[in-house]
């Protein structure tokens, strides 16, 4: 049972070719550079997703954008493909430019000595291996090695080479106390991650006890920003539980009050968090039942102290409990509106299927804003219905992107929607254009970037 399977994500603005963004105290603010070539996954060109870089958030994952990102401290942000890691604690500007020499996205602040505070993993992987713009992630976790304790023997060796080039490193680049302290942070959890990842089958094993007992180290509020700690701190929970009666008989409630036991504070809180919005969102195999999700999630709402938690999880219930009927759509105030009322009027319609969670669709934001300021004074209207599951994730990402209110609407059930089903959506980002009439032109149209849209659009308004 995959017990803790997270990755949700935040924040994007307007690309620009400069910042102008304001860093706020307690914020940073990252400028993401669009790349002059194309980055490649191996031999393949990741055309459909060329950054690949998310916010580790413990709410939710959104992928940022070429242009501006701004985002709560401290925070870690991960390159999804090249598996490289940067982490920020401070309130600066920085921006983030790909180097088609090394493979990889580098930081550039307005310090030298902060650049290589901020790239010590993108150091550390030329470093392994200069050749490899991918670390293989199966030998990284070393999962061909069956024996726990060889295995484990290989991973501690793997983290003694990772804590050496950093001292190595730090005294080179003479890093300060703090960052050495936070890297070195970084690559222990990472250290433990990978061990708690242990092959073990679905049956108990003495092993696993060894692995639970690794819960004594995320007792540290203040390394919640990282993905690793949050993620092991779930694993301890999963391999004590498998340790006692196998993989297939972990119920939720299992999960939830071992969880109480093992943990306190706001490390406590994330970890239940993720417990409950598992129940309601079926992470969980095999499922629990409604009467059991529901009961996770009412006591995690009476025992969680973080307040933002509780209100998403409050947020999230009341969502799924509204009635909405077949073909509806939400709007900002969960509002029911139809989809053929939200999509008919005297005017030509561009319609936008994204979600937060979508690399590709928020690549396009930038381009749709373009296309919108040269069409809607013609007569265009610009409609964006997102298939977010949870309506917090769609609001934060809209507001952050800057999409109107009025033009925006949630799609319940998204791709199991009649909506969806209806106009056969399996995949985002995707563009419909509506004529003056009602009539679709295009259920497939193309993306705002190309030339394809404009000409489209042209022969609409006619």
């Amino acid at each position: 049972m995959p017990c803790f399977r997270y990755l949700f994500l935040l924040w994007v603005a307007l690309s620009a070719q400069r910042i102008t963004a304001q860093t706020t105290p307690d914020s940073v603010t990252i400028f993401v550079e669009k790349p002059t070539v194309k980055i490649m996954a191996g031999k393949e060109k990741l055309n459909d997703q060329p950054l690949h870089l998310t916010r580790v958030d413990h709410l939710e994952g959104v992928p940022l954008a070429a242009g501006v990102n701004r985002m709560a401290l401290p925070v870690q942000v991960l390159d999804e493909y090249h598996r490289v890691v940067y982490l920020f604690d401070k309130p600066e500007t920085v921006r983030l430019v790909f180097d088609s020499t090394l493979k990889r996205w580098k930081a550039h602040s307005e310090n030298a000595q902060r650049d290589h505070a901020l790239n010590v993993d993108v150091a550390y992987r030329q470093h392994v291996d200069p050749s490899a713009s991918i670390p293989d992630f199966f030998s990284y976790h070393f999962f061909n090695e069956k024996n726990p304790q060889k295995r484990e023997t290989l991973i501690r060796a793997a983290e003694t080479k990772q804590q050496a080039f950093l001292r190595s490193y730090a005294a080179q680049h003479q890093l300060s106390a703090a960052d050495v302290q936070r890297w070195a942070n970084y690559y222990k959890f990472n250290f433990l991650n990978r061990l708690l990842m242990a092959p073990l089958g679905l049956a108990p094993h003495p092993y696993r006890a060894k692995l639970a007992a690794l819960s004594t180290n995320y007792q540290n509020d203040s390394l919640i920003y990282l993905s690793d700690y949050l993620s092991g701190a779930g694993m301890c929970v999963f391999q004590q539980l498998a340790n006692v009666s196998g993989v297939k008989k972990i119920t939720l409630t299992q999960c939830y009050e071992l969880s109480n036991q093992l943990y306190k504070g706001p490390t406590r809180d994330y970890i239940q968090f993720r417990n409950a919005i598992g129940g309601l969102l079926n992470w969980y195999d095999p499922s629990p039942t409604k009467a059991e999700a529901d009961s996770v999630v009412t006591r995690f709402i009476t025992d969680c102290q973080t307040p933002a938690l509780k209100e998403y999880i409050q947020n999230l219930l009341a969502f799924r409990q509204m009635p909405v009927s077949e073909g509806t759509l939400l709007t900002t105030a969960k509002k029911p509106v139809s989809f053929r009322e939200a999509t008919t009027a005297a005017a030509v319609t561009y319609v936008d299927f994204w979600a937060s969670w979508c690399g590709p669709c928020r690549e396009e934001m930038p381009a749709s804003k373009a296309l919108q300021a040269v069409y809607a004074p013609k007569g265009v209207r610009f409609i964006y219905v997102s298939m977010d599951k949870v309506p917090a994730a769609w609001e934060t990402a809209m507001k952050g992107i800057g999409l109107a209110a009025s033009d925006s609407y949630l799609l319940p059930k998204d791709f199991t929607s009649s909506v969806a089903k209806n106009l056969k959506i399996k995949s985002i980002p995707r563009y419909l254009v509506i004529n003056k009439a009602g009539k679709m032109i295009s259920t497939d149209a193309p993306r705002p970037s190309t030339a394809a849209i404009r000409t489209m659009l042209d022969a609409a308004l006619k």
